[in-house]
């Protein structure tokens, strides 16, 4: 694992607390039931650092700290754990605090603001557009299947753009992914509506999507925690 990674994923925890996003105020207890010892006592006296540039410090200070630290900064910043640490700390978060989390990009990912605020303007008429479709999926769809549902064709997002056109399908493809996680949301809620979703699934996915869309800088000029500037 690079320094320029553990930077990074370092600043996105820190944007979970700096920003507000923090939903579980029992988020220790909660983590301590997934995490060893050691790497609860790594990730929580990194993310209970008073600044940012302390935080990165004291994580690559354990990376370099000998095999057994390193292995452990290794798991809480790898799959599945970093997901899964993410959503403790989000645990609790409604819709709104995924509009948020994209919004943060206002200065680095215009594209995706752009395609999200042509989401909200349209939104009910995506919502008729995907419950129309979703009416004819067959009944006997599990919801343990959700996934594939998910991916169905008839309900992609650019199959969406394509039936919409225009200014909505230019957004669309402007974007670079992250303003297409709040339609997956709303399919995932029209889902849940009629029975092809569970609740606690569409809830984790919303979480998951949270995090996913949280910007690692809030500006284009990016102060690291030696002082450069990228």
């Amino acid at each position: 694992m690079q320094f320029n990674t553990i930077d990074a994923l370092v600043r996105k925890f820190y944007m979970l607390k700096e920003k507000g996003f923090v939903a579980n105020s029992n988020y220790k207890e909660d983590l301590q039931k997934i995490l060893s010892e050691e790497e609860f006592t790594m990730f929580n006296t990194m993310f209970e650092q008073d600044s940012i540039d302390k935080a990165i410090d004291n994580v690559k200070h354990s990376y370099t700290a000998g095999y057994a630290k390193k292995q452990c900064v290794i798991n809480i910043l790898s799959e599945p754990k970093i997901t899964q640490i993410a959503s403790v700390l989000l645990k609790g978060s409604q819709t709104d605090a995924l509009e948020k989390a994209i919004r943060l990009r206002e200065h680095t990912d215009k594209a995706s603001i752009i395609f999200l605020e042509f989401m909200r303007s349209i939104e009910d008429k995506l919502l008729t557009f995907l419950t129309s479709r979703i009416n004819n999926f067959p009944s006997n769809i599990s919801p343990d299947n959700f996934t594939q549902t998910l991916a169905r064709k008839e309900i992609s997002l650019s199959n969406v753009a394509r039936y919409f056109g225009g200014d909505f399908e230019k957004a669309y493809l402007g974007d670079k992914g992250v303003g297409k996680t709040y339609f997956d949301f709303l399919t995932c809620q029209v889902l849940e509506k009629h029975k092809f979703m569970r609740t606690e699934d569409v809830q984790r996915l919303l979480l998951v999507f949270i995090w996913n869309s949280l910007p690692t800088f809030l500006s284009k000029t990016r102060f690291t925690s030696v002082g450069s500037v990228h």
